[in-house]
């Protein structure tokens, strides 16, 4: 499902790119006005594709001064654009604003469809059909306030952390385990290098694995990573949830405030390699050991079982009894004597030296 405020950073994301190099509008030729959800953003961007040739240091007065709208000045304008994650990145945005555009088009549907289907089930299924159909489309749809921003232009994005309610104890797997998370967020070409070696199952179940999760299926796209494609990859996939073990609690799933706090995090180029090889090398000793303990624990238990067997067998043999002899053979023979020779017949041939 689509994060309104995800939605809006997109939107701003593009106008923002848009005010950095105007050109760049031919990337995103596709892309209409009414694609944007805000009425201010609409606006703007429908007043970039009428500035023709305007230099781009000129547009933030331009545009204030010819649409006049409430909260829109120069230097709001500005800010859209020194707060654009990557303006090379542009098309990513314009993707996702089409996304949402998508999914705010299947919420229309669900109403319909589930308007057609009626309330009672088990009468027509040709109704409960609609009614499956329209469940599907549903956890696809975008949240139906999205589609409709009436209030004035919202506040361009600023990096905050939010704080999460969760209870930690210092923990250094944990600490490290963010260290890389951070370095990627914030230098996501080295992602490339990491996601060779470094799988999901180096991070504790819970937000930072999600988190790394999200990064890897975000480079798999062949889009950069950063923080706002992470955010909408984690967007489409994240419910609340508690993940608790023994070392930290979370009372939410990893999120936009969560991302924010590893973008905060300060870090050197690097660390992710550095660290992330011994998180490897820690992950594949204890996967040797588990495996050697494992297989002596598999020979020991054949060599029980060997060794039960042997004193089963020791056991049988000890207890079978001797061979007894028939005494009859004595009795009428007195001793064992050879079978008598046969007569040979008379018929026999004469042979002649």
């Amino acid at each position: 499902m689509t994060n309104p405020n995800l939605s809006l950073r997109a939107e701003q994301a593009v106008i923002g790119a848009l005010l950095q190099d105007p050109t760049a509008r031919e990337e995103i030729a596709y892309l209409k006005a009414d694609r944007f959800t805000h009425p201010t953003y609409r606006e703007v961007f429908a007043e970039l594709d009428n500035s023709g040739a305007v230099r781009a240091a000129e547009l933030p007065e331009r545009i204030a001064d010819r649409l006049k709208l409430p909260g829109v000045d120069a230097t709001y304008l500005r800010n859209l654009a020194a707060n654009c994650p990557e303006p090379a990145d542009i098309a990513v945005y314009a993707r996702m604003m089409q996304e949402t555009y998508v999914r705010s088009q299947l919420a229309s549907h669900v109403d319909r469809i589930a308007a057609s289907a009626g309330t009672v089930r088990g009468a027509d299924p040709k109704l409960d059909h609609l009614d499956r159909l329209a469940q599907a489309l549903a956890r696809q749809a975008a949240p139906s306030h999205i589609e409709v921003q009436l209030e004035a232009a919202p506040a361009t994005y600023q990096p905050t952390v939010v704080e999460v309610e969760t209870t930690v104890v210092v923990d250094d797997r944990r600490q490290r385990e963010e260290l890389v998370l951070a370095d990627l967020l914030q230098h996501g070409e080295q992602v490339a290098e990491v996601e060779v070696w470094l799988s999901p199952g180096s991070f504790e179940p819970g937000p930072r694995r999600e988190v790394y999760e999200a990064i890897l299926a975000v480079y798999a796209q062949g889009e950069p990573v950063n923080e706002l494609t992470v955010a909408w990859e984690l967007g489409r996939h994240t419910a609340t949830v508690v993940y608790a073990n023994e070392v930290e609690v979370y009372q939410e799933p990893a999120g936009p405030a969560y991302l924010a706090h590893l973008m905060a995090t300060a870090v050197v180029v690097g660390v992710a390699m550095e660290v992330g090889h011994e998180l490897f090398v820690e992950d594949l000793r204890t996967d040797l050991a588990h495996d050697a303990s494992r297989i002596g624990a598999q020979a020991a238990e054949g060599e029980r079982a060997e060794s039960s067997a042997r004193q089963e067998l020791t056991q049988v043999q000890n207890a079978r009894p001797a061979p007894q002899h028939d005494s009859s053979l004595f009795q009428t023979h007195g001793s064992l004597q050879p079978p008598p020779a046969q007569p040979l017949p008379d018929n026999q041939p004469t042979i002649r030296p």
